[in-house]
């Protein structure tokens, strides 16, 4: 399976648990960071820690384990980063003050994500 593969996993992982604008970035061309830039936005923590879930669910058959995350509990913006991806997690308004697409959306390198059916669990 491809990075590109499990990233998309990753995704729906999110989109599973509804989050707000999933969008999957490749800027393996722009840094060093990651390959992948996984952005979405929860409506309130609780949902955040579901997304995150689901995400770490997706990945674990996978063999892909996230690295220690800094933030305190209550941060309104979670990461969780695997090396070659890194999945950033907001809640509304600091998705927009950070707007991190802004910075990594080069025009070109928003990853295609398919739509998640209605009821499907990560």
């Amino acid at each position: 399976m491809t990075q590109k593969e499990k990233a998309i996993l990753a995704a729906q992982g999110l989109q599973s648990k509804k989050g707000g604008d999933v969008c999957l970035l490749a800027v393996e061309h722009v840094t060093v960071l990651a390959e992948y830039f996984l952005l979405a936005t929860a409506k309130n923590m609780p949902q955040m820690y579901a997304m995150l879930d689901a995400v770490e669910d997706a990945m674990a058959p996978l063999g892909e384990t996230a690295r220690f995350n800094p933030a305190p509990r209550d941060s309104a913006w979670r990461i969780l980063d695997y090396g070659w991806l890194v999945v950033h997690v907001f809640l509304p308004e600091q998705r927009d003050y950070y707007n991190l697409e802004r910075l990594w959306c080069d025009g070109q390198n928003q990853v295609p994500l398919p739509e998640v059916e209605e009821g499907a669990k990560a």
